[in-house]
């Protein structure tokens, strides 16, 4: 069982590893490619503990089996009609997958059990990647200052130690999800406590904003209107005191620098809403035309222009497996919104289990719709993880939905 904690606790940590040992690149050039701590640990769950492989195959997870099959299927017969038999891509998404299905069907089994153990790793987690934020905030202010980190995007690496692999992609939107677990921690927090919560949840809104990701900002602050929309008293308080605290900050960055990242991104967005998305994607279909399927889309094909990839992980899972494995997808999502309403009230009973559903739905309706959340392993595992867990929950039997005693904190 410690392995399984010691995962659940670290697969928000940003320690990344290449063929050198520990990732330590220093800007954006390096083409170092960087596995997650999350998929070291994950993958010794699976080889030191293979019973645990079972909770993969759970009968209500069969749309997940039917997608990694596809997925399989579609690389294989690529392989056999095209000569291309380089399976990169396919672990890419094939790995992750399965580490973060198998651990998140774990998580329920540990929840149906021990509501309030499994809650208190989700609150240990979102601490390490607070933490993971605060060292990050601390060491772009020391070496550029408060100013010029905020101007640069935030330092790549941490105090030399080690580096945050792909920051301004997949970072950030792993930021955004903890920062709504957060505030669901928040909700059901003694007094005592809360003032830690805050502190962290401050840390990763600095972090999320220094590093400029619009697609984090925005899950951020629909994680902010939700708090408040729950919280009325609370929240409105809250959202004066963010607003003051941001106004004078930006105003102060907009003299001496000029623009912050941030507000350019926002404001570039008056002149195209969806920041570029659009023509990308029609540039990377119309590059693949030549090697694309209308059945089986690029069979996980690695070379696929400049671009390769659409920065839409429903377009970019067309891309590559075709209408069908989009069908999937879609399957599975529709699935999982369907049972989530009929059991809303369910997920109501608890307003940490009710922000973890947020975080989800933030994460599909937003990251999936400017990114590829799901194609890296350090954002695929995680939302995996969470997603898998919710799903269980929403589609199997409970034994009552009163049967769960609410978390104590």
């Amino acid at each position: 069982m410690f392995l399984q904690k010691l995962f659940f606790i670290l697969f928000s940590f940003p320690l990344f590893f290449d063929g050198t040992g520990v990732y330590r690149a220093t800007d954006f050039s390096s083409v170092n490619f960087a596995l997650p701590l999350s998929l070291v640990i994950g993958s010794c769950l699976l080889l030191f503990q293979p019973a645990n492989i079972r909770y993969f195959f759970v009968r209500s997870l069969f749309f997940f089996w039917l997608m990694a099959s596809w997925w399989i299927f579609v690389f294989l017969l690529g392989a056999f009609l095209t000569g291309d038999t380089d399976p990169s891509l396919l672990l890419i998404y094939l790995l992750p997958m399965g580490i973060g299905v198998t651990s998140g069907s774990l998580f329920f089994s540990l929840f149906k059990e021990d509501r309030d153990e499994a809650f208190r790793l989700v609150r240990i987690s979102f601490f390490v990647c607070a933490a993971a934020a605060l060292l990050h905030v601390l060491s772009s202010f020391y070496s550029y200052g408060i100013i010029g980190a905020f101007a640069i995007r935030g330092e790549f690496s941490i105090f030399g130690v080690f580096s945050i692999y792909q920051k301004f992609i997949y970072y950030p939107t792993i930021l955004s999800v903890y920062f709504i677990i957060g505030l669901g921690i928040l909700n059901v927090s003694h007094r005592k406590n809360k003032n830690v919560i805050l502190f962290s949840l401050v840390i990763i809104f600095i972090d999320v904003l220094m590093l400029a990701a619009r697609e984090a900002a925005l899950t951020v602050s629909v994680g902010l209107f939700l708090y408040f929309l729950i919280n009325p008293s609370k929240g409105a308080l809250f959202l004066v005191m963010i607003t003051v605290v941001l106004s004078v900050f930006f105003q102060d960055m907009l003299d001496v620098v000029g623009n912050s990242s941030i507000v350019n991104k926002i404001l570039a967005l008056q002149q195209n809403a969806t920041a570029g998305r659009s023509e990308v994607a029609a540039r990377v279909f119309s590059e693949s035309l030549d090697q694309y399927n209308y059945l089986f889309g690029t069979f996980f094909s690695m070379s696929l222009g400049v671009l390769g990839t659409p920065h839409n992980q429903f377009l970019e899972i067309l891309l590559r497996t075709g209408p069908v494995g989009l069908i999937l997808l879609l399957m599975l999502v529709g699935i999982f919104s369907i049972k989530s309403f009929v059991k809303f009230s369910f997920l109501h009973q608890d307003k940490l289990l009710l922000f973890i559903f947020f975080a989800v739905c933030a994460n599909l309706l937003i990251a999936f719709n400017v990114n590829t959340p799901i194609r890296a392993p350090f954002g695929s595992i995680p939302f995996y993880f969470y997603f898998t867990f919710l799903y269980r929950l929403v589609t199997e039997s409970l034994p009552t939905e009163n049967g769960y005693s609410k978390s104590k904190k």
